[in-house]
This record gives C-alpha cells, structure tokens and sequence, in this order.
C-alpha cells in the first residue's frame, strides 16, 4: 500500500520521496538571473501562425466585390451588361469559363506556396 497520498485537491504537481511529500513549483514563469521572471514556453508547442488562405481569399472577395459595387455605381451598370452578354457565343463563354478556372488556379498555387514558405520558416526557426 502506498503511505505517501496526496489529497486530490491539489493543484500543484507533487513528488513523493521515502519520507516525505514535496510539492514542486507549478507557476507559469521560472526565475532568471536578475530577479524578474521570464515566462516559460513548453516545449513542442508552437505559436500560432498566421491562417494565410484566409487573407488572400479575403482579399480576393474584397477586390471583387469592389469591383461589382463599381461597376454598379458606374454609368455601365445594369443597362450596359445586357447587350455586353447577348454578345456572348459558345465560344467566349468557354474561353471565361477558362479564364475563371485558371484564375482559381493561381490564387490557390500562392495560398500553397505561401503556407509551404511559412512551414520552412518556422522550422528553420526552430532548429538549434
């Protein structure tokens, strides 16, 4: 049977020894030489990164939807849309459908390789 139990209310970590129960310090700082205490980071956890995707997709929103309100505002507007679109054929709605899917395309290579570039960073960092 074990004769050193410690009560479950304790908040602290404890150490028990042959003959007596040690409570170890659980503040979230440890002491520096100067007297002030420097916060401690535990070990494998990482700060939190920046969530890239979701700036640029933002901004990718904003900017089209700066460019519906101008549009809009503008003296094209509704009237000039309709002749613009009667114009279209089968062939210049593939060629946007195109030019949709590669634009897609594009804004999802940066998001990738902005996530691959913050991934090499925080690694180099992190080596020795």
């Amino acid at each position: 049977m074990n004769d050193h139990v410690t009560p479950a209310t304790t908040s602290a970590p404890v150490e028990a020894t042959d003959s007596t129960v040690e409570v170890l310090d659980a503040s979230p700082v440890a002491p520096v030489e100067g007297g002030a205490p420097a916060p401690m980071v535990p070990l494998g956890v990482a700060e939190p990164r920046t969530r890239w995707a979701g700036i640029i997709w933002g901004l990718v929103l904003a900017c089209m939807a700066g460019t519906g309100i101008w549009f809009l505002v503008s003296g094209f507007g509704v009237e000039g849309l309709t002749p613009w679109v009667m114009t279209f054929t089968p062939f210049t709605l593939g060629i946007y459908v195109v030019l949709v899917i590669a634009a897609l395309a594009v804004i999802t290579a940066v998001v990738v390789l902005v996530r691959h570039a913050q991934k090499t960073f925080a690694a180099r960092r992190a080596r020795p």
